[in-house]
């Protein structure tokens, strides 16, 4: 797919994946659904070799981990988690589509009964997209086949609100009917943690998760339950504990997630060698509005050293908080264009956006296993949590770094990448270390910035405000925000490597053309798109005979303008605001797109495809 075309995020409604596609899915004993499935249809490829294709951009990458680290009761726990995993699969699989359970469940069995090529294929690809539509391009990318007759159908367009949502539901209709509803229903509706059902008689209604999905999450807690029997009277038995609990009965994760916050924090080492993130967390499938919270699980050994190293961004998240304030208010009293002839307000000076949390837990790990929407897809190197604002005023936030993924996804993509883009004199500046080091302040800026904020004196969230269009643009602000926290960090004098500045930015720009390559429907690449096109109108990214390299005396005060606009349409800004900022710089330049051609050209990875050392995992099926 052309970058210079982004495919549409809002599309048609689907159409119905099957034949009473809003029936529910699985059964109490069965996480995968082997009981609910009919037997009218078989499945084939739309594009065998599209598939095929796409399997072959993603290298195979076990998940190595230091398991003599670990006590004999964490040894025992980890052995309980791909059960565990199943049941996070399994919700995640109902979340995203409907009927998404039923499709799985006859693909293992159409695989199992004839083991072509063709079927592994089908079967691989549909684990790795977690259904049936392609998630780089947001369309189908299977055909249902009648057994009766051989007619074929075509499924429905991607569903924006997925399962989340009634069929045919419009953010528009959702917000007017949110706005009939008394305060604490109407919260119950925007809640993370809530899907919206239509009544027989046509009428919407909230349906808390653990109401809605008791099948799944009751047996789900019950495992949790035996996994943190394994490591009694720890820190992390107390947070499995206090999460099966919200996920079988209360439906609260504010208790829990203050647990898991402090599970590891800095200089606390009663968390023990593991760390586990499940639950309902990220937001980014909701293609709707954002809102909803998709089930994930990632279980991650701790990399010590690495951790301990980490603890000097932590000490100066607030000190860059209050610097990026200061550069902010001196940059909204000059005024700027939004979009073509349209300027926002100039004065007051807006009220200050809310500021960091207590504090920030930033640990390293390596991944050991991961399921749901953590394994969907492509593979994140990191994530930061809670997306919650008051959470986050109230506990701090967790920022953790997936080593093994971090040095994989550099030694078999990035560094290759640079090879084929970069300036031959920039080649030494990309470096290992800073790839890791420029997503830790990633995660970090995350929590700095706008967030919770205050419009017409009403306190509400960038999230809320812009919907649709935060993540792209929350991503973009993440990485530029990281890149001048570096730059204040090393005018600081607290970085004293003099090349620091340019080693950074050269090692973002070769990263840049790896996020690229995950396509215009991922929110991380529509982000880099923006970021690289205003990075090279300002002049900090220059191009020669097809290279890239990095202008060193343009390249900060470069950050420094775009941090500005990015924070600017955050705070002031309306959703529509966002969403023409965005689409005037989202299409990819011709430099970029031919690099990104040669780049494929060369047959470099676009992500990895992880084994798990234990337990098993249908996203790599055993070779012949």
């Amino acid at each position: 797919m052309s970058l210079a075309t982004r495919m549409p995020l809002l599309v048609a409604l689907v159409l119905g994946v099957l034949a009473g596609a809003q029936c529910r899915s699985g059964t109490a004993g069965s996480p995968e659904g082997e009981d609910a499935v009919k037997h009218e249809y078989t499945f084939v490829a739309i594009d065998p070799e599209r598939i095929a294709a796409q399997l072959a951009k993603m290298a195979p990458f076990e998940l190595r981990f230091d398991a003599a680290s670990l006590t004999r009761g964490e040894q025992a726990l980890l052995e309980k988690i791909p059960e565990i995993g199943r049941w996070i699969d399994a919700l995640w699989l109902e979340q995203s589509y409907a009927g998404n359970t039923e499709i799985f469940a006859a693909l293992k069995r159409q695989y199992a009964e004839d083991p072509t090529p063709a079927n592994r294929q089908l079967l691989e690809y549909y684990w790795i997209n977690k259904g049936p539509y392609d998630v780089f391009e947001l369309r189908p990318f299977l055909l249902k086949v009648r057994r009766a007759d051989g007619v074929k159908e075509l499924l429905g367009p991607f569903a924006p609100g997925r399962n989340f949502y009634p069929a045919g539901l419009t953010a528009e209709a959702f917000h007017a009917w949110a706005q009939t509803l008394e305060p604490a229903a109407a919260a119950a509706a925007r809640s993370d943690f809530t899907v919206i059902r239509r009544a027989a008689d046509g009428k919407l209604h909230s349906v808390p998760y653990a109401e809605a999905y008791r099948e799944k999450t009751a047996p789900l807690a019950a495992a949790m339950r035996r996994a943190a029997a394994e490591v009694k009277n720890t820190r992390l038995a107390d947070f499995l504990g206090a999460r099966a609990e919200a996920l079988e009965k209360t439906n609260d994760y504010e208790a829990s997630e203050g647990l898991w916050i402090a599970l590891n924090a800095p200089g606390d080492l009663s968390g023990g060698h593991l760390d586990i993130t499940i639950g309902p967390y990220e937001n980014y499938g909701d293609e709707l509005m954002k809102r909803k919270a998709a089930f994930q699980l990632y279980v991650g050994v701790l990399r010590a050293s690495k951790t301990k190293q980490l603890a000097f961004y932590e000490k100066h998240i607030h000190a860059m908080d209050d610097h990026l304030w200061s550069l902010y208010e001196r940059y909204v009293t000059e005024g700027r264009e939004v979009a073509p002839g349209k300027k926002l307000a100039t004065t007051p000076v807006p009220e200050r956006w809310t500021k960091p949390g207590a504090g920030a837990t930033l640990i390293a790990v390596d991944l050991a296993y991961s399921a749901g929407f953590g394994n969907e897809g492509y593979q994140s190197l990191a994530y930061n949590l809670p997306n919650i604002a008051e959470w986050q005023a109230k506990f701090g936030s967790k920022k953790v770094m997936m080593m093994n993924l971090l040095d994989g996804k550099f030694l078999h993509i990035l560094k290759p990448i640079a090879s084929v883009v970069m300036d031959p004199a920039e080649l030494a500046n990309v470096d290992q270390e800073l790839f890791s080091d420029n997503t830790v302040r990633h995660e970090l800026a995350h929590g700095i910035g706008p967030s919770g904020i205050v419009v017409d004196g009403r306190p509400t969230t960038v999230r809320e405000r812009h919907q649709t269009y935060y993540s792209p643009f929350e991503e973009a602000k993440a990485e530029i925000v990281s890149l001048l926290f570096g730059h204040w960090l090393a005018q600081q004098g607290l970085i004293e490597d003099p090349e620091f500045p340019r080693r950074m930015a050269a090692t973002y720009v070769a990263s840049a053309f790896r996020t690229v390559r995950f396509g215009t429907a991922s929110d991380h690449a529509r982000g880099k798109v923006f970021e690289l096109n205003r990075l090279v109108d300002n002049g900090a990214i220059r191009v020669k005979n097809g290279k890239f390299r990095v202008d060193p005396e343009r390249f900060g005060p470069a950050v420094e303008k775009l941090a500005m606009e990015i924070l600017d349409v955050q705070v002031r800004g309306t959703m529509a605001d966002a969403k023409a900022l965005l689409e005037a710089h989202e299409n990819a330049p011709e430099a970029l797109t031919a690099a990104l051609e040669a780049v494929n050209g060369q047959g470099i990875p676009v992500d990895l495809r992880v084994r798990y050392t234990f337990g098993d995992n249908y996203s790599v099926i055993a070779d012949d």
